[in-house]
């Protein structure tokens, strides 16, 4: 009897959410090849969306992250030139909360990363480096919720017209564990500060604009094996960010430019410079994007037990292809200088979303 309660509610409950929740996903694989080191690595990220609304105006949300690679990644640049390259990792919450809904707000509760909310539009998402994703002077500078890591959050935001403005609370650190010491339901502001972002974006069907502000309550050091020390000194990066369409053609053509800046307000942060310009061209299907990147980074050189500035220089040269709705292809070049070290690297990501 006890057999046939468990198989009989387990039913039901695989009805009802059924009935009211989304499941989607995507698959990314990243083939790396460094062109000057020969080195090559292949990345794998599987990300999971759960969604599920038991009332109205309210959401349940939730999502993982899932990566697998074979190796190390094929240069040392500073900035990144692959968004999805990360440590293995079996399995991570990027979100898990409750999301509540009015006429033009939304308030959410709980585990969420960053990058959900900010940094990114639909010209900084075709791009395959890490840096247009989260300003280096935020995602070098500072441990916190920055994929694949997540933190407990609340994220609010209230829409007027083609204005969204946004704030989201965090605690100072991520983290992507499932242990007691590494968890991302950890909020430990002594050790690990609080960390806060607000922005405000204008969004049109030819334009995004924003500018924010991220702020934490400590200050971060970083060490040759990337440790971090802390000290009690507020701080903060600021941003903006334009995309605006120049002109549009017949089949769905348009040419639109880009830009953006962010510093940050200690000097000898991890990146306190930060600076990109680009443009993207759209036919039909296709998708080519060229963007260049400046970052000024302050590396930790134990010889001298100093902070040394080193500037980097990175172009990057993409293409996208939809091969139809639900699978895309796309190979990009990176030129990039890192201080006197020239590289450069060719990849090539396929996507399936389902």
């Amino acid at each position: 009897m006890k057999l046939k309660a468990i198989i009989l509610a387990a039913s039901c409950a695989v009805s009802l959410c059924s009935s009211a929740q989304i499941i989607s996903g995507e698959y990314t694989g990243e083939l790396e090849w460094g062109m000057n080191s020969k080195n090559t690595n292949f990345v794998n990220l599987l990300r999971l969306d759960f969604n599920w609304s038991p009332w109205k105006n309210g959401t349940i949300e939730a999502a993982t992250l899932h990566i697998a690679r074979t190796n190390d990644p094929v240069i040392d640049d500073l900035q990144l030139y692959s968004s999805v390259y990360e440590e293995n990792c079996f399995a991570a919450l990027a979100i898990l909360g409750y999301k509540h809904s009015w006429k033009n707000m939304n308030l959410f509760v709980g585990v969420r990363n960053s990058n959900e909310d900010f940094f990114t539009s639909d010209g900084t998402s075709l791009f395959t480096s890490a840096s247009p994703g989260i300003f280096p002077t935020i995602g070098s500078s500072y441990p916190i919720a920055n994929y694949p890591v997540s933190s407990l959050n609340i994220t609010f935001d209230i829409t007027f017209g083609n204005w969204t403005i946004t704030e989201a609370l965090y605690n100072g650190v991520g983290y992507n564990g499932w242990k007691g010491s590494d968890n991302p339901f950890l909020v430990r502001p002594k050790r690990d500060g609080v960390y806060d972002e607000i922005q405000a974006a204008y969004e049109t069907d030819e334009s995004f604009y924003s500018v924010g502000a991220a702020m934490h309550s400590k200050f971060f050091t970083f060490d040759e094996d990337g440790d971090f020390t802390t000290e009690n000194k507020f701080n903060a990066a600021l941003w903006a960010y334009g995309e605006q369409t120049v002109w549009s053609g017949a089949d769905d053509q348009r040419l639109r430019l880009m830009a953006q800046i962010s510093a940050n307000t200690m000097a000898k942060s991890a990146c306190s410079t930060y600076a990109e310009l680009g443009c993207i061209y759209e036919y039909k299907q296709h998708t080519i994007g060229l963007s260049g990147q400046y970052g000024r980074f302050h590396e930790y050189d134990a010889d001298d037990d100093i902070y040394a500035p080193t500037d980097e220089y990175s172009v990057e040269l993409t293409w996208q292809y939809e091969i139809n709705d639900h699978i895309a292809v796309q190979p990009a070049l990176h030129y990039i200088r890192t201080g006197k070290e020239n590289n450069a690297v060719l990849l090539g990501r396929f996507s399936y979303s389902f």
